[in-house]
């Protein structure tokens, strides 16, 4: 196999989003938990959250200590009447409790919502991994959903924000309401047609003629149930139904992005100015209420100075503090918790005295907020192989290696920015304030063991030295890269393989059925013979996976070879032959080495 042009390495994408691992029971407030994203808590005050990314469930106990709940940090699906810690969730985004405390997950990209016992045994409890609306009358289990914001009433309900339950026809987001003593889900709201949902949002119109679009949902002890719905990307209502029916809405709110309700049945809202505000139901004649600030000075702009949104405030009145508020809860005691997204923390303010602090998070000046696959943007570090890491203060500057690379040897410093992996210097190809991207050190001849165990990742400059973020380690944790949802891939002279379209005033040729394409991708793991470390791939040997790898595009393709790609590092170039049997469309693409595959999800465009 002979080396990409430059510019198509150049068009490699490797960006990421946030994602973290935390390794061991710690104390909360000492720990770097990521951004989290959502968050319940249980009537005796453990609260519980999910880091953006991460695939986990975490939990700060009543002594301030840090456990994981549920997930492996591998994006799956398995675990099922297990223990929910080895359980594989993919992309979770919702959190509620139970009076029984069970924990109820938004298993987001596995099409389902799981429930964690107070024993630690993971099931699903609706949801069949399929987005097929709608499936009502018969068991959750059996019903296609796309659940995002969860909540749960007085009666033991569950309710499901199904945000995109899509074939077609497409519906309308709807509310799905599982009935925990049955099993048998239905409709609560929401799921109309968009031609026959009502025009406008009338008083007394049935709850499934509301045309809904959002994520975020609450329900009191009653069962009436609060949903944010986004009309416009500048416009969002809170709607409220009770009975089946619409009964009222706000709608001079600005921009509600989420919603909870108290032990007593008060309602609250996040606004899209970093503040909490209770809402005041004052009648439903016509939409009336009030808004009583609760937490926030809204200050929520990012300080290019501090490295991070405004944080501030603890220990003194919340509606002074600075917070960046993506998603509340509250406890039996009325207390409330903020996932404070942007300042990486989660924040409790007392019903008591309206007293703000932390609970859990910290930030360290160079902070660590995710560590990646550079390719498919799992907490999982394979050898020899692309990593992003994101955070905060990472580098002073922004930089590649491109000037550093002196005879083919690989920079493990790039402008006083470097990064360990395990203890051994990883190579730094990519620089800036908030992500690295770098080449892992070869794990095949140092520890961990591969497979088996977790590896610490610390990034130095001139600020000063991280906390040491942690991820899986896998001998193989194949990836292509992608260009959106399409794989990179070239033709054998190395033109792009790809939809004409993908890039603006550039022609591209499609694979046709029976073409021999390269995908490019990373983390297929040890070669043969053994790669040389640290440098930039010599041209004279052919350095093969040391295990066969497959692929299917729709169907099972003929794999030529796949071997580290010369003059790069950490670049696997695959060649296959498209399926001649194939007709014109846009199919999956799996690879599959050592047991380990490549990300569900990615694409080729095959067209004669």
């Amino acid at each position: 196999m002979k080396s990409v042009s430059r510019r198509t390495f150049a068009l490699l994408i490797l960006t990421s989003v946030a994602g973290w691992a935390q390794p061991a029971p710690i104390m909360a407030v000492d720990a770097a938990i990521g951004s989290p994203a959502a968050i319940a808590a249980d009537a005796s005050g453990n609260v519980y959250f999910i880091s953006s990314n991460n695939n986990r469930v975490f939990k700060v106990d009543q002594n301030g200590i840090l456990t994981t709940v549920a997930g492996s940090s591998v994006a799956g699906f398995s675990g099922d009447g297990g223990p929910a810690v080895s359980a594989g969730l993919n992309n979770p985004s919702g959190l509620t409790v139970d009076k029984a405390g069970n924990l109820y997950i938004a298993d987001s990209g596995n099409g389902r919502v799981r429930m964690v016992s107070p024993s630690g045994i993971i099931t699903t409890v609706a949801g069949n991994g399929s987005e097929v609306y709608p499936g009502d009358g018969g068991p959750a289990t059996d019903a296609g959903i796309s659940p995002a914001g969860l909540a749960i009433d007085g009666s033991g309900n569950l309710y499901i924000y199904d945000e995109q339950s899509a074939a077609p026809p497409a519906y309308s987001a709807v509310v799905r309401k599982v009935s925990l003593a049955t099993g048998i889900i239905t409709t609560a709201a929401g799921g109309c047609l968009p031609q026959a949902c009502a025009s406008f949002q009338n008083f007394g119109l049935s709850a499934t003629e509301i045309e809904l679009s959002g994520t975020a949902i609450a329900a009191d002890q009653s069962g009436n149930l609060y949903v944010v719905s986004n009309i416009s990307l500048e416009v969002s209502y809170i709607y409220e139904f009770s009975g089946g029916v619409f009964v009222n809405d706000f709608s001079g709110i600005l921009g509600p992005t989420n919603v909870a309700v108290d032990h007593t049945g008060n309602l609250y809202m996040v606004d899209g100015g970093c503040q909490v505000y209770e809402v005041y139901i004052t009648g439903y004649v016509n939409p009336s209420y009030e808004l009583k600030l609760v937490a926030g000075n809204g200050q929520c702009s990012y300080s290019a100075e501090l490295g991070y949104y405004d944080y501030s405030g603890d220990g003194g009145p919340a509606v002074d503090a600075g917070i960046s508020p993506a998603a509340i809860a509250f406890d039996g005691a009325g207390n409330l918790y903020i996932a404070d997204s942007a300042n990486q923390r989660i924040r409790k303010v007392s019903s008591d005295s309206g007293i703000i602090t932390t609970i859990a998070g910290v930030y360290d000046g160079v902070g660590i907020a995710a560590v990646v696959s550079g390719a498919s943007f799992q907490p999982v570090v394979a050898p020899n192989s692309w990593i992003t890491i994101e955070g905060t203060n990472l580098s002073p500057v922004t930089d590649t290696w491109a000037s550093a690379i002196v005879d083919g040897n690989l920079p493990t410093s790039l402008d006083g920015v470097s990064v360990s992996v395990g203890g051994q210097p990883a190579y730094v190809g990519y620089i800036s304030p908030n992500q690295i991207n770098a080449v892992a050190p070869n794990f095949s001849t140092v520890p961990p063991n591969v497979g088996t165990e977790t590896v610490s990742v610390v990034v130095m400059n001139p600020s000063g030295t991280s906390s040491a973020g942690m991820a899986a380690t896998q001998a193989a944790q194949p990836a292509f890269f992608q260009w959106g949802s399409y794989a990179v891939a070239t033709h054998q002279d190395y033109s792009l393989a790809v939809k004409n379209g993908t890039f603006s005033g550039l022609t591209t040729v499609p694979a046709a059925p029976g073409d021999v394409i390269i995908l490019w991708g990373t983390g297929f793991g040890p070669t043969t013979p053994s790669a040389p470390v640290g440098v930039e791939v010599p041209s004279g040997t052919t350095y093969n996976t040391a295990s066969p790898v497959t692929v299917t595009v729709g169907a099972a393709a003929v794999v030529y070879g796949a071997a580290l790609a010369p003059g790069y590092a950490g670049l696997y170039q695959v060649a296959i032959q498209i399926p001649p049997s194939l007709s014109n469309g846009d199919y999956p693409v799996v690879a599959t080495v050592d047991g380990a595959q490549s990300p569900a999800g990615v694409l080729i465009t095959v067209q004669q």
